[in-house]
């Protein structure tokens, strides 16, 4: 008996300190944009291909039942509203109900999610609680509570979630990109997120977590910025970019990875990601995506569910949004044209359809322009249906008619559209959300210079002709546009004039109502160059940080220069004689790249001085006019 109840004590301790082996199925889908019915390319009787949430059910379902009694998770990476005829319907009642109905375990805050409004998101959020549409959270860890227009949002969204399944526990963060904030001209979103992370990280470590999820809608910067700053992130699901990875990225710390994955959008494709957890960590892990495409057959009961919204979908537009030809399309229209410090012509089809009918609608307009941020998706090769445009333009919503952006008409200096092109081409090593595609308006950039001197100042034309800086044109876009735009340039827009009538979705319908058979054409409207007079040393070496371009020049020339130090600065220049002849700007600078464009075409012959100051920090730069 003494020899047996040693023996009972290490059987009792090997067992509650053995080593577990646990297979976990990680299933996500993001940037979904209520594209809840299949898409284009189109079957000559109008059925959509690819995509459609009674698809994806029936992949999932299959997912599940390959092994019941093991961990099967369902993750949305944000943005699941705007986008579909679908969302300006239901604002989103509908597509959460839907998600409810897949069984999904968390979703995270997108920032199209905030399109509603701050003031309207919570209510949405707790409508669907109150009404049995949803029985999943909403987390995001970097919401400002602190923020003037939070409205209780902090009340229904929460930061983190766990999830236990025997020996397993999974803890899931979320994040949201901190460009909220420029979106909704508000700070509800916290851009701390090295500290936010690891907050999260040791949060959910002080609750044993074996692996640790972050739920990212912030981008491909953003993702690999965490990836590589904070330790103790096992997986980090990205989205907001619409990217595809092959195969996952993987960030080493010390001998613990971090995967880093993303899987397309719109319900067209979703991730899976296998784990084996084994001796206490991550033994291996598999992750692919799956194309959601006609190759599935779509869940029956889901169907029924997505063919009914439709039914109220063309009842509220008036029209037959998924069933009635509109307009046949001879090839692909691209949305997005790749890496934009490559040389070529940069404007794209779907950016040339969408200005031209702008301008088309607008004839008094000189030019009209989009970001193409604010187009969504490409047009497919064939017959094209009413919902095929609205996803194309995609982000878009105002409550007079349910449908997307009223169109807006304003006028600009020359000079102040120099300056809003130049300050759109700062950031497109990140993104092509500011990059402008346009009608009526041609220009070139240097893909070689500095971000705030990108701007090729001679080649920006219109209607032919070269811009002059003291002449006003008036430009037509969508409502939205023209407010980034105001905000851009710091001022109110001159003659600002918003369509009680027309949206961009009108514009465009009426276009292919005088054009029903379509070509994608990319023609040069947008053009990026090298610049030769620059070399590898100047590229990669240390730059001034005050610089004049063109310099000599005889006409619009463009100062731009770093500020490391917030402060009110003065720019004033001065002639040979020492005399100051002008002040270009006297005002707070924030910290980073700044640009200002200047007309020298009055300027006299010579050689001037300019200096920027803030009393303390002095920076000056030689202009020579000729």
């Amino acid at each position: 008996m003494k020899k047996f109840f040693p023996l009972v004590i290490c059987l009792l301790l090997i067992i509650n300190s053995r080593i577990f082996s646990e297979d976990i199925t990680i299933l996500f889908a993001t940037d979904t944009h209520s594209n809840l019915s299949p898409g284009a390319p189109r079957t000559p009787d109008l059925a959509g291909t690819k995509g459609g949430i009674a698809r994806a059910a029936t992949y999932i379902k299959q997912v599940r039942m390959e092994d019941p009694g093991r961990m099967t998770l369902l993750l949305h990476g944000g943005d699941a509203f705007v986008g579909d005829v679908f969302f300006n319907v239901t604002n989103g009642l509908r597509e959460l109900n839907a998600m409810k109905m897949l069984g999904y375990d968390a979703m995270v805050l997108g920032n199209h999610e905030f399109d509603l409004g701050s003031n309207l998101l919570p209510v949405i959020l707790n409508t669907t609680i109150q009404l049995g549409f949803r029985n999943f959270p909403i987390i995001c860890s970097n919401l400002n509570s602190k923020s003037q227009v939070n409205y209780g949002l902090d009340t229904v969204v929460i930061g983190a979630k766990t999830i236990e399944q025997g020996n397993v526990n999974v803890g899931i963060f979320g994040l949201t990109t901190p460009k909220t904030n420029f979106y909704t001209q508000t700070d509800i979103i916290d851009g701390n997120l090295d500290s936010v992370v690891a907050a999260n990280v040791a949060f959910l470590k002080s609750l044993n977590c074996n692996i640790i999820i972050c739920l990212s809608h912030m981008g491909d910067v953003y993702d690999r910025q965490i990836a590589q700053n904070v330790e103790g992130i096992d997986l980090i699901i990205g989205g907001h970019d619409h990217k595809i990875f092959p195969i996952p990225e993987t960030f080493d710390h010390n001998g613990k990875n971090t995967y880093y994955v993303q899987a397309g959008a719109f319900y067209r494709t979703m991730g899976r990601v296998n784990i084996n957890y084994n001796n206490n960590q991550i033994e291996n892990l598999d992750y692919d995506f799956v194309n959601i495409d006609e190759n599935i057959e779509e869940d029956p009961d889901m169907k029924h569910f997505i063919d009914s919204l439709e039914e109220d979908a063309n009842n509220s537009f008036r029209m037959n949004c998924f069933t009635e030809q509109i307009a046949t399309a001879e090839d692909n229209f691209w949305e997005s044209n790749g890496d934009l410090l490559t040389e070529g012509f940069k404007d794209t089809p779907v950016g040339n359809l969408v200005t031209d009918a702008f301008l088309n609608i607008m004839p008094e307009a000189d030019i009209a322009i989009v970001p193409c941020g604010s187009t969504a998706q490409p047009l497919y090769t064939g017959p094209v249906v009413a919902n095929d445009i609205f996803r194309m333009i995609g982000y878009g919503f105002n409550y007079v008619d349910i449908q997307h952006y009223k169109l807006a008409t304003f006028d600009l200096l020359g000079i102040q559209l120099l300056g809003g092109l130049q300050i759109a081409l700062k950031e497109i090593n990140l993104d092509d959300e500011l990059f402008i595609q346009c009608s009526g308006l041609e220009y070139a950039y240097y893909t070689n210079h500095d971000p705030t001197d990108r701007l090729i100042l001679d080649s920006v034309k219109i209607n032919g002709q070269p811009v002059k800086a003291d002449s006003i044109y008036k430009i037509v876009t969508n409502e939205f546009v023209a407010q980034l735009f105001a905000v851009m340039l710091g001022s109110q827009l001159p003659n600002l004039s918003v369509s009680d009538t027309i949206s961009e979705f009108d514009a465009v319908m009426f276009y292919l109502n005088q054009n029903p058979v379509i070509t994608p054409v990319s023609e040069g409207r947008v053009k990026a160059v090298v610049d030769p007079n620059i070399g590898v040393e100047e590229i990669t070496g240390r730059k001034p940080d005050f610089k004049v371009y063109p310099n000599p020049a005889k006409g619009i020339v463009n100062f731009s220069f770093e500020i490391t130090e917030p402060g009110i600065y003065s720019m004033k220049i001065f002639n040979s004689m020492g005399q100051e002849i002008s002040e270009i700007l006297n005002y707070t600078l924030e910290t980073g790249s700044h640009s200002k464009i200047l007309d020298v075409s009055d300027f006299p012959d010579g050689l001037y001085l300019v200096k920027l100051t803030n009393g303390r920090i002095n920076k000056s730069v030689n202009l020579l006019v000729n």
